[in-house]
């Protein structure tokens, strides 16, 4: 008979009477929310419901539980699906607002074929149109030392030197030296580091780079910069990050490299767009979405029934 089968964004999770067994999504970029919202409904495996097929529950619908809900309705009567998602709406941080006739998304949404293939397929099968994302960076900062500095990527050296004190100020060019010797270092850090697993992987970002004396402007003016515009957070908070986990992300989604960088999509209409196409065709092949809709937990209880 066809065991329940939960799904919990990022993983999915099979509960069958054999032992737990683990499957990992292909779709990133997942944020949940906090909860406001509590549900609690009783799944029960009887004998009508192992003829029609398993009762799926995917719990979570952000992009890869939205992902994991389309795959599994698409396999027709093979299970039932039904998605709970705590917020009102889906989507997780795929969220647009309307400003004044003018479309935002508030979590801004890009992605790239080099790195995101599994998701671009996704996109191409639901038919979303997507277009070219303008993802330079531009930075204007109050330096700890006193004095601001402003530059930009974009417009080559008209930007780099949009403050023009910049082009007679030896500590900027350093600076330029550095981002890059920062490629350098950052890759015999990551090789040094996956290569032998006993070497420290708690470092902070703030020790990786006092260990390898960059500059403070350096710090302030591109580093803690960048990082706070890619996780939306403070820039007091960004040297204490895990320096393994920022190099890895800014190597594998080719930050560190100044040229030959791949090209960087958005979706086309904003985010709420793709959001509203996967719920448009859940819907159409019988999935069952409740939004405001909190699960508490999942257990299983006697007789080989679970619960939700």
């Amino acid at each position: 008979p066809s065991p329940a089968l939960y799904i919990s964004s990022p993983l999915l999770l099979l509960r069958p009477r054999t032992p737990r067994r683990q499957c990992h999504c292909h779709c990133h970029l997942l944020t949940d929310s906090p909860p406001r919202h509590f549900a609690h409904q009783r799944l029960v495996e009887d004998q009508s419901s192992m003829e029609e097929g398993m009762r799926v529950a995917v719990v979570g619908a952000g992009v890869s539980g939205l992902a994991a809900a389309h795959e599994l309705a698409r396999a027709g009567g093979a299970a039932r699906v039904t998605v709970y998602e705590a917020e009102e709406s889906l989507g997780g941080h795929a969220r647009t607002a309307d400003v004044d006739g003018v479309q935002l998304d508030l979590g801004f949404m890009v992605f790239n074929r080099v790195t995101y293939p599994n998701m671009l397929e996704w996109f191409e099968e639901l038919g979303v149109e997507m277009e070219i994302s303008d993802m330079s960076l531009s930075v204007s900062t109050q330096l700890s030392g006193g004095g601001r500095c402003e530059w930009g990527s974009r417009n080559g050296l008209s930007g780099l030197l949009a403050q023009k004190s910049n082009a007679l100020r030896p500590a900027f060019w350093h600076m330029i030296r550095e981002i890059l010797k920062f490629k350098e270092d950052a890759l015999k850090y990551l090789e040094d580091h996956e290569s032998n697993p006993d070497l420290n992987r708690h470092e902070t970002l703030g020790q990786f780079i006092q260990t390898h004396g960059y500059s403070q402007l350096f710090q302030e003016a591109y580093l803690i910069p960048i990082c706070a515009s890619i996780w939306s957070c403070p820039s007091q908070g960004v040297l204490g990050f895990s320096a393994f986990f920022v190099l890895s992300f800014c190597r594998n989604h080719h930050l560190l490299q100044i040229f030959g960088r791949p090209q960087w999509l958005t979706v086309k209409g904003r985010s709420h767009t793709y959001v509203n196409k996967v719920r448009e065709e859940l819907e159409s092949m019988g999935c069952q979405i409740k939004t405001s809709c909190q699960v508490k937990s999942v257990s299983s209880v006697e007789g080989g029934t679970s619960s939700i």
